[in-house]
């Protein structure tokens, strides 16, 4: 399994890249074979399937147990790419030494914009390359 990270601060646009993210897949043909709410707020918990692989999306980072409920539901569902959300400042170090071992890793760190418009284009960057990365691994 490949997981690629989206870290930054809290409200900085990490669930919404995440989510960009499901909807730029779903354009591209990808069927949904799982998708929930997290706790009513907006963050999705989701496995799509495209081109043969597994993706799955949890836009949810805020505290470590969010991070070990998007590793075990990638597990659950044997998905070759795992999306999750990662808050600066949650304990995340050891859940990544606990569970990811023998999986690629890649970390994109979305930066918090002083204003609406900075952050606006800040997170349009980071989804921009978290579906090349996407792209390049299920293609």
């Amino acid at each position: 399994m490949t997981i690629l990270s989206v870290y930054g601060e809290k409200n900085s646009g990490k669930s919404t890249a995440c989510c960009s993210l499901y909807m730029y897949l779903k354009d591209l043909g990808a069927t949904t074979d799982y998708l929930e709410l997290i706790n009513g707020f907006g963050d999705i918990e989701s496995v799509l399937s495209l081109n043969g692989s597994k993706i799955a999306i949890y836009s949810a980072g805020d505290d470590k147990s969010y991070l070990i409920a998007a590793i075990e539901l990638a597990k659950k569902w044997d998905c070759d790419v795992l999306v999750m959300a990662v808050t600066k400042g949650c304990h995340y170090n050891e859940v990544f030494e606990d569970l990811v071992e023998g999986k690629t890793l890649f970390w994109f760190t979305l930066k918090k914009g002083a204003d609406k418009a900075e952050m606006d284009k800040n997170e349009e960057l980071l989804t921009k390359e978290i579906i090349s990365k996407t792209e390049e691994i299920i293609n």
